[in-house]
Order: C-alpha cells, then structure tokens, then sequence
C-alpha cells in the first residue's frame, strides 16, 4: 500500500545524513510556511570558520534528490545543496509553477545567509525541470554561474513534440517557458546537452 512506501522512503531518506559523513540535513520554512527538505553536503576540504563556495541543485521532475548527492563530489572543495521540490522526498505541500519559483529564492535566500557559504561563489545546477527553475533564480539573485543540464524551451513544446496526443499545456500547473527567460540572463552558462534523454532530447 501507498502507507508502507511512504514509511520506506522516510526511513530512507533518515538515513541520507549521519554522523561524520559530511552531509547536514536541511529543514526551511518557505514564504508561505511549508517546510522544505533536503541536504548540504559539505566540501571535504572544509575548515571550521572558512567559506566554501556552492552549488545549488534542481532536479528534475520525476524524482526526489537524495540519489544525486552521491555523485557530488567534485570539485572536492565545493559545497552541494539539494533541496526536493514541494511534495517529494520529505518535502511538504504541493508543487506549481509559482510556488516553486517562490521556493528557489528561498533555498538561495537560506544558502546566501549561511556562515559558511561564499555567497560570491554560488552556482545553480538544473536539470531537465529544474533548468527553468535555475533561469528564474538568475532573474532574481546573483549567481556566480548556471549550469543546465537538458534544458528545454517550453514544456508545453516538449509535450507536443513527445507526447502529441495529451493536451499537456492544459495538464501542468504552470506555464514553464524558460525561452522567455533565457535572453535576459547575464550570467555564464553552461550547457549540457543529452541526445538520449528520453524527455528533453538534444
């Protein structure tokens, strides 16, 4: 039943941060109070009383964070921040559009108010998703640098181009158009571009 995997999860997700492995769990308040949940996961070079510069993940759409912190690792003397989106993983409430961007400037907000942080060394990570989310917090926040890993223009025009029989543009909460975003973001980007990826191909 949907109870016993939702236990599964949470235990899961527990275990995520422990004691001297170096990630720090994460619990913030969003502007309209759901608390939002993920990770930190400290440099392996970090000294008490330094800053270390960060990298803010967004994910994609499909899934909970959890599973990428084990494969940021590099720089080794960066810092990685996985928050999940409003209802996954052990984050509360319900995920649209304007809630979710609401809720990137929070995660920056908390990042940038850390002690530890560089706030002058911040970089956004977003995948397929979470590209249009990282565009939205470059309008908004100063970052250091973006990095998009299967960007797309529109989900409406992915909908049509991989799922042509749904009405998708009338199924999603939002409108996510991050081609109308794009052109004025002043920061250095970096692409990534994945010709296998079975929702936002090259």
């Amino acid at each position: 039943g949907e109870r016993p995997q939702n236990d599964q999860l949470r235990h899961r997700l527990a275990l995520v941060a422990v004691p001297g492995n170096g990630i720090e769990e994460v619990k913030l308040s969003a502007s309209d109070g759901v608390t939002l949940h993920g990770w930190l996961k400290r440099p392996k070079t970090a000294r008490p009383g330094e800053r270390f510069p960060l990298v803010i993940v967004f994910g994609g759409a499909r899934r909970e964070t959890s599973w990428i912190i084990e494969r940021a690792g590099n720089p080794n003397h960066w810092g990685w921040l996985f928050i999940n989106y409003r209802g996954f993983g052990l984050s509360e409430g319900y995920p649209s559009e304007r809630a979710v961007v609401e809720d990137s400037r929070s995660i920056y907000d908390y990042a940038a108010g850390r002690k530890d942080v560089d706030t002058a060394k911040i970089v956004v990570l977003g995948r397929s998703l979470g590209t249009y989310f990282t565009f939205a917090l470059a309008g908004s926040r100063t970052l250091s640098g973006a990095i998009l890993a299967t960007p797309f223009d529109s989900i409406a025009a992915v909908g049509a181009e991989r799922y042509p029989w749904l009405p998708l543009s009338l199924l999603i909460n939002g409108r996510y158009n991050p081609a109308v975003m794009a052109p004025k973001i002043k920061i250095p980007p970096l692409f990534v571009l994945a010709q296998n990826d079975d929702v936002t191909p090259a």
